[in-house]
């Protein structure tokens, strides 16, 4: 029984995050999607290692680093169980793994079981940078005993336990009532809300009380203080805590015990209420009853009618809303927030003269805005995965009267259009509150439309070279698509040329570096376009 749980997770593992990866034979292209990987994982390890070291090396001056530990145990709860609630509705009910497992001889718990246990993996990939490489540091700067590794271990393993139940069981419960061929959608929308609302909150909160090292410490233990009220609630968080810091057996111990029950009861609960909710249940999404008439057929624009289908296909699905659409628009809002809020920005905007006397003629605001610009477009996956959202549907792209190169085009429209107008949004209100140079601005942002143009393009290039129509849920298509990592290195690549334009061309007039920046980007954009449409039918090959 056990080795068929097991068996049974592997696979689900395998088919919603590494299918990919395993098709590929050996070779450069698979060895530079590894060099992709590691580097990728390894800035997100050098944040979360920096930020860990800054934090307890302050609240070490006043012997306060245990406090650092409850924060780490209550940022690994609230994220497994908000990571949780987001991924088990594709997981657990929208996959397309369920019309192959519900026909074959498992037994009921077998199934819930190991789909618990993927929900349980996926936790564990965000428990590295939110736990195991701070504990590490706070281990290493705080010359911990081996004990505290252990104990270390043990934690992080059991800890999402409870969290990733209880969301697991409040999407169940909802599932058992709903209709899920016609409401599917509304509760990834609800968690999307919850997801956005607690981020801007935090990030309002964090800038509202952080600035100096003094700043920062009221703020670490007023979450420590937070956490600790919380201990009543959420009996793993206390014993979590008091085990790492005290050493304590019997906090651990009960810890386990916990996580161990809830397992048990997690799965004889599921087992009776999750099938009821599953069976009949459709990957494909809500459909129309609707007849179609004669007056639903009208001569429109073809580009706008294309653009429009694009539009839908991004809205009307929550997994590509939330993981493609979402960034784009809520990031510049919380930079927008947090910038209006920080410390020495009233003292900054009443005092904005002292801008235009260091920087005259406006080189250094271009070029500071274009970076902005770039590092912000960073989080929209629109472009790179416009041909695999599509599924086996995009073969309908080969066969309708329409030039391959000109839908490709238009897929990169809604790119375009939210990485820019987002993006203008947050520049305008910056530039207006610190009353930036006005030329600088609109040239920065003229710069930044090109450089989208040409992102847009290479996404949509480098999805019809790897295209992903295979997958066992919409969740696939951007979670666990290994050509998001070519389009976050453009997006590094890019930023050399501001960043020079910023160190060695800030001496130059504004209109040369302008121009510079022009050539470069546009020079760029105009090859991807034309590559695009003199390598139409090569590309058009790749789709099945």
């Amino acid at each position: 029984m056990l080795k068929r749980i097991l068996s049974l997770t592997g696979i689900l593992i395998k088919t919603n995050i590494g299918a990919s990866m395993a098709k590929q034979s050996i070779g450069k292209k698979k060895i530079f999607t590894i060099l992709l990987l590691v580097f990728a994982y390894g800035y997100l390890t050098f944040i979360s290692g920096a930020f860990s070291y800054g934090a307890i090396s302050t609240l070490m001056i006043v012997n306060q680093h245990s406090a650092f530990i409850s924060l780490v145990c209550l940022i690994n709860i609230v994220s497994s169980l908000f990571e949780t609630f987001i991924t088990s509705s594709n997981v657990l009910y929208f996959s397309k793994d369920n019309d192959y497992l519900l026909p074959l001889p498992f037994q009921p718990f077998e199934i819930v079981a190991s789909k618990i246990n993927t929900l349980l993996v996926f936790s564990y990939f965000s428990e590295v940078f939110f736990g195991l490489i701070p504990l590490i540091v706070y281990g290493y700067l705080t010359k911990a005993s081996f004990l505290f590794y252990i104990f270390m271990i043990i934690v992080l393993i059991v800890i999402p336990f409870v969290p990733v139940f209880l969301a697991t069981l409040v999407m169940m419960v909802v599932m058992l009532f709903v209709n899920m061929s016609k409401h599917k959608s509304l509760f990834q929308t609800i968690g999307i809300i919850m997801v956005m609302v607690t981020t801007m909150s935090i990030s309002i909160y964090m800038t509202n009380n952080t600035g100096s090292q003094e700043d920062l410490l009221v703020v670490l233990n007023q979450v420590n203080g937070l956490a600790q009220s919380l201990y009543p609630y959420f009996p793993t968080l206390k014993f979590a805590s008091e085990a790492l810091i005290n050493a304590s057996f019997v906090s651990l111990l009960l810890l386990v015990l916990i996580s161990a029950v809830s397992y048990v009861v997690m799965i004889s609960v599921s087992n009776r209420i999750y099938f009821k909710g599953v069976v009949g249940s459709s990957s494909t999404g809500s459909y129309s009853k609707r007849k179609v008439e004669k007056k639903d057929f009208v001569k429109g624009s073809l580009a706008l009618s294309y653009v429009a289908k694009e539009f839908k296909c991004l809205i009307r699905k929550p997994v590509y809303f939330t993981q493609c659409v979402l960034p784009s628009l809520i990031l510049p809002i919380i930079m927008t927030v947090t910038f209006s809020q920080a410390v020495g920005v009233d003292e900054l905007v009443a005092d904005s003269s002292q801008i235009t006397i260091f920087d005259k003629s406006g080189q250094i605001t271009f070029s500071v805005l274009v970076l902005i610009c770039i590092f912000m477009s960073m989080y929209t996956y629109i472009s790179i995965t416009a041909v695999s959202r599509d599924g086996s549907s995009a073969t309908f792209m080969k066969y309708i009267p329409l030039p391959f190169y000109q839908q490709l085009v238009y897929k990169c429209i809604p790119d375009i259009l939210l990485t820019f107008v987002s993006n203008l949004m947050m520049m305008t209100v910056v530039a207006a509150k610190l009353k930036l140079p006005v030329l600088a601005v609109v040239l920065a942002l003229v710069i930044f439309l090109i450089f989208a143009v040409g992102r847009s393009f290479f996404g949509v290039i480098i999805d019809c070279k790897k295209p992903r129509h295979n997958f066992t849920s919409e969740y696939q298509v951007v979670k666990s698509n290994p050509s998001i990592f070519y389009d976050i290195v453009y997006n590094f690549v890019l930023l050399i040329p501001s960043a020079l334009s910023l160190m060695i061309l800030s001496d130059l007039p504004l209109l040369v570096i302008f121009l510079i920046n022009l050539l470069f980007h546009a020079g760029l954009s105009y090859g991807f376009y034309r590559y695009i449409r003199e390598k139409d039918f090569k590309l058009a090959q790749k789709i099945f």
